[in-house]
């Protein structure tokens, strides 16, 4: 699973991908047991058949911190032939990651940031503080990779990890609720609906002085939930009045 040469390769963002796609120079870890056929953008390719799907990893060299990172993926399609890797940018996402795949030269200057043509992930949402820049490859963007060594491979839980794909056991692009979750930002004339971020409120001495219940009240309120708990909703019947 891992070889000594440190041979760089491109791991390249790919919207037409909607599996991530490992290549030779990826760390096959495990395999599902299933396969996909993958069909090409034309009807008169040949489409490849029975695809194996996997879980892999690639090693990250951070040209800026010199250190080395594991980037992990599940559920991808290993086709031993390709010297890349394709990742969708949606699956970088889903896994809470933030991808800035528009490249420095498209941006405005004053847009400009150190996170701009990057991929970043923080602590809180992904464990890990990782920013990952991407270079242009005609106009695919990339970052390099490689495959882990033996080494690597024998001391793996002590390297760094960002997962790149949700962490789940298995992925479905064609799943409906995407298109649902999306459709409901809109409402039928094609206005944003606005949906505020819920956000927890704590009761402070204030809210607690204009509180006014009777000692009766508050007693049933408690059986209620108690007795709601123990014996079904439908057993039990409070009328607050």
């Amino acid at each position: 699973m891992g070889d000594n040469d440190g041979h760089q390769t491109s791991t390249q963002l790919d919207s037409h991908a909607n599996m991530v796609v490992v290549g030779s120079h990826a760390s096959v870890f495990g395999h599902s047991g299933k396969s996909a056929d993958v069909r090409p953008f034309s009807s008169d390719c040949s489409k490849l058949e029975s695809v194996p799907i996997v879980d892999a990893a690639m090693a990250y060299d951070c040209p800026y911190t010199m250190k080395t990172y594991i980037l992990a993926v599940k559920n991808a399609l290993h086709v031993p032939s390709m010297e890349h890797n394709l990742v969708p940018p949606f699956i970088l996402r889903e896994a809470g990651l933030v991808v800035n795949d528009v490249p420095k030269i498209h941006t405005k200057r004053d847009a400009l940031s150190i996170d701009t043509h990057c991929i970043v992930a923080d602590e809180e949402n992904n464990g890990i503080d990782l920013r990952i820049p991407m270079k242009l490859d005609g106009i695919f963007s990339y970052f390099a990779t490689r495959k882990l060594t033996q080494d690597e491979i024998d001391t793996c839980e002590y390297i760094e990890t960002l997962q790149l794909c949700p962490d789940r056991d298995d992925w479905d692009p064609y799943d409906e609720s995407f298109a649902e979750r999306e459709d409901n930002y809109t409402d039928y004339k094609g206005g944003l609906i606005d949906r505020p971020a819920k956000q927890r409120r704590l009761i402070d001495d204030a809210d607690i002085d204009t509180i006014k219940v009777s000692a009766e009240r508050y007693e049933c309120a408690i059986s209620f939930v108690v007795a709601r708990n123990h014996e079904g909703i439908d057993d039990v019947i409070c009328r607050l009045e």
